[in-house]
């Protein structure tokens, strides 16, 4: 499986070279107010910079966190063994575009994915930053910015964050951390992956949980007639004898 998804990640990182330069002029501002919709209404605690992290992953992807997979692999297992048990959704859009997604940890946590297979996902999803695209992202931040003001205008610091993305990006810069606001809400847990590799990955996996697939053998038990010498109990009479409703169950 692995060399398919190297095979995969080869012909996207030949395809997605130049994914890097899209100019402010092609902004496509429904697009953004949608993201920026999408994202306040399942993470209200967002801040800019949130805002912004989600901008710049779908532009750059992973990239700036990678060094090698040996070391990628390390960093998922060491995060998965010291996480909570995590909820929430398995999935997320990063951007405008959607070009990458966040794939929750909770794919290797519940079992869904190995380690391994994020790691390599990861590896091929990680493309290289040149100084031309950051200054390309400058411009287009500012596009990004403006629909950001025009959407929510309350969003709370939203100029002392402006004022510091605008110093990080003089800097040379383009990457942050998460608000403080957003780490306390949510105490997320994800890897950057490109979103054809998620698809493929995920696409033949089950999205079910450990603790969904108890109750639903739980369910099933509940719905199968237990055995005795010389007859069968189902589940009305079990209801009875519990005294349960047992409407729409005949003997």
């Amino acid at each position: 499986m692995r060399s398919s998804f190297w095979t995969v990640g080869l012909a996207l990182m030949l395809c997605c070279c130049h994914a890097n330069h899209t100019r402010p002029e092609q902004v496509d501002c429904a697009a953004v107010a949608a993201a920026v919709e999408r994202q306040m209404t399942q993470f209200p605690e967002s801040r800019l910079q949130d805002l912004y992290k989600s901008f710049f992953q779908d532009r750059f992807g992973p990239g700036h966190l990678i060094s090698d997979r040996e070391g990628a692999l390390r960093y998922i297992e060491a995060e998965v063994q010291e996480a909570a048990p995590m909820t929430g959704v398995l999935t997320e859009p990063c951007g405008w575009e959607g070009s990458y997604v966040r794939v929750s940890l909770q794919a290797v946590q519940k079992g869904l994915l190995s380690a391994g297979e994020l790691a390599d996902a990861l590896m091929q999803s990680a493309i290289p930053v040149d100084e031309r695209a950051v200054e390309v992202w400058k411009e287009e931040w500012k596009a990004i910015l403006s629909e950001v003001k025009r959407s929510c205008p309350d969003l709370p610091g939203l100029e002392e964050d402006s004022r510091m993305l605008d110093s990080l990006l003089a800097s040379g810069q383009y990457a942050c951390h998460h608000s403080k606001a957003y780490n306390e809400a949510y105490h997320p847990h994800y890897r950057i992956i490109r979103k054809e590799l998620a698809d493929k990955l995920l696409s033949d996996r089950a999205i079910i949980s450990k603790e969904q697939l108890t109750s639903l053998s739980d369910n099933l038990t509940m719905l199968m007639p237990s055995i005795l010498p010389g007859r069968a109990i189902w589940p009305c009479t079990k209801m009875r004898r519990k005294g349960l409703p047992t409407s729409g169950w005949s003997r």
